[in-house]
């Protein structure tokens, strides 16, 4: 069934909002020619019936385009995510540590079978490799770890926000599109396809328990787009890089010193 012009979303050209027939003095939906304003920003044209259809089409097309160019960044961000990297540093912390346990109970040994005749000095050092190494290489790792870990949240937070779905205009109307604004299908559920764009929208409670504070940044977000200010937060996926190898940084120097303080402790024991 193809839907009535008007049940066509038409996204403004100036910020990319919905577009609705003008409500004052404009003429009636049934006419051949409609006059349309942009709500927010307050773009006003006047289209023929049938070439509403044509625009909307080409518009929203272009929408689409756009959302997916700036959405490619979380979209390699989520495949890294999905081969779970960080599952080999946690396998090498766990070798490391068996073998830093290995490593010191060897050397213990060999202090203890060498007794008074090795000096303080001479333990340390027997002891320093044994306990520095390992120790160093399970701080990268674990700093690693903590660091991807930290990345994802802030990635999450972040990320989550901006794939929900638009409010409801009207308490009990249906939640709109993401990209083209038009309105949802009357269902729940993790994701929610719209019929004009196939955008998957993110559906959940707190698109109506915060309908207010996210229709304000809405119109926030076009208002800016129509004074020519577009945001784009596309360098998400480089953070996990920047978190990651910082924490590998910090895990290495910590591991350093605890397993240079193990040595100590162990040499003067």
């Amino acid at each position: 069934m193809v839907p009535a012009p008007e049940q066509c979303p038409l996204p403004c050209q100036r910020c990319g909002a919905g577009m609705s027939p003008a409500p004052d003095g404009g003429a009636p939906r049934y006419a051949d020619v409609i006059p349309m304003v942009c709500r927010y920003c307050g773009y006003a044209e006047t289209l023929t019936r049938d070439d509403r259809v044509r625009v909307s089409r080409e518009r929203v097309a272009l929408l689409r385009m756009a959302q997916d160019a700036a959405e490619a960044p979380a979209r390699q961000a989520e495949q890294i995510i999905g081969m779970r990297p960080w599952l080999g540093g946690v396998v090498v912390a766990g070798v490391l540590a068996l073998n830093a346990l290995n490593g010191v109970a060897t050397a213990r040994e060999s202090i203890e079978r060498a007794g008074p005749a090795m000096d303080a000095a001479a333990r340390l050092e027997a002891l320093q490799s044994v306990c520095v190494t390992p120790l160093l290489g399970i701080g990268l790792a674990v700093g690693m770890f903590g660091g991807w870990t930290l990345a994802m949240r802030r990635y999450r937070a972040l990320v989550t926000p901006g794939r929900w779905a638009r409010p409801p205009l009207t308490p009990g109307a249906p939640a709109r599109c993401r990209c083209c604004g038009a309105e949802l299908p009357a269902q729940w559920g993790a994701m929610v396809e719209c019929a004009f764009c196939r955008t998957h929208n993110l559906l959940d409670r707190a698109v109506i328990d915060q309908r207010e504070a996210l229709l304000l940044s809405e119109t926030a977000l076009h208002q800016s787009r129509a004074a020519g200010v577009i945001a784009r937060a596309n360098e998400f996926s480089a953070s996990f890089g920047r978190w990651s190898l910082g924490g590998a940084a910090v895990g290495a120097v910590a591991g350093g010193v605890v397993g240079y303080a193990l040595a100590l402790a162990l040499a003067s024991a």
